[in-house]
């Protein structure tokens, strides 16, 4: 990364992010099953190349319909399952 107004670069790393709770359900409409197929396709693809997977999940998602029924795809995505 690279500060303009000071014209140097900066000690910053910045991350992609590759995966996001809103984008699966209501940009593509994807079902659960389908988020999860999905996500297991991008962690491969991570491990595979050694990166880093970002993922933003929304606190909100957890109380509003349909977001409650992804509950089980995050908890298998964050213990490997």
């Amino acid at each position: 990364m690279f500060d303009l107004g000071m014209r140097r670069r900066l000690q910053l790393r910045e991350l992609p992010l590759l995966a996001m709770d809103a984008s699966f359900v209501t940009y593509q409409q994807l079902t659960p099953e389908q988020v999860r197929k999905r996500l297991d396709e991008l962690v491969t693809t991570v491990r595979k190349y050694r990166g880093h997977f970002v993922l933003l999940w929304h606190n909100s998602s957890f109380f509003v319909p349909p977001w409650p029924a992804l509950d089980p795809v995050l908890v298998d995505l964050l213990t490997g399952r």
